[in-house]
């Protein structure tokens, strides 16, 4: 009959010198921002609205934002300005 103490000791001495599981580093998506604008007023908001989905996209620990050269996807923003209306006619 074994031990119940002998039987710890090996159960304890066994788990503790199994070697850790070794995961493969996590992999980011590797995106490029391309944000234009249509004329002056849209170029102003294209800017603004670069910076703040570039802040977005860093701030997920999945996502790295590189250059277009670089990139295999390619998140595209085209910004217009608003078309005005009157009461005749939209354009």
């Amino acid at each position: 009959m074994i031990h119940p103490k002998c039987l710890a000791i090996t159960v304890a001495a066994l788990t503790m010198s199994a070697p850790p599981l070794l995961a493969q580093p996590q992999s980011k998506i590797q995106v490029a921002i391309d944000v234009q604008g249509v004329g002056p007023a849209a170029s102003d908001a294209a800017a603004t609205l670069l910076g703040d989905i570039r802040k977005g996209l860093e701030a997920s620990s999945d996502i790295q934002v590189i250059t277009r050269a670089d990139a295999r996807r390619v998140v595209r923003v085209i910004v217009t300005p608003p078309a005005t209306c009157t009461a005749r006619r939209c354009s």
